[in-house]
């Protein structure tokens, strides 16, 4: 399969869904039908839109919290485990 699809311009499960249906775009993706932890999530999200663009609107708000490091305030790791 194509590593980059043409999708609409609307932010929707289709994720979700394609991963259900082995169409993860990467093998990490993939693997969260893999694990108990994060399956009942994929298969959540894939089944209900309106909570999973919810829950997605609430992240956005949430990162917009984060305050961003900008020029000497900020580092760049080379390790990035330390």
């Amino acid at each position: 399969m194509a590593m980059v699809q043409r999708y609409h311009l609307m932010l929707d499960n289709k994720y979700y869904k394609n991963l259900k249906k082995h169409r993860g775009l990467l093998t990490s993706d993939q693997s969260l039908l893999n694990y108990p932890s994060t399956v009942g999530i994929v298969r959540n999200n894939a089944r209900h839109n309106r909570a999973w663009a919810y829950k997605f609107a609430a992240a956005m708000v949430k990162m917009g919290y984060i305050e961003v490091l900008t020029g000497s305030q900020g580092e760049i790791r080379k390790i990035v485990g330390l």
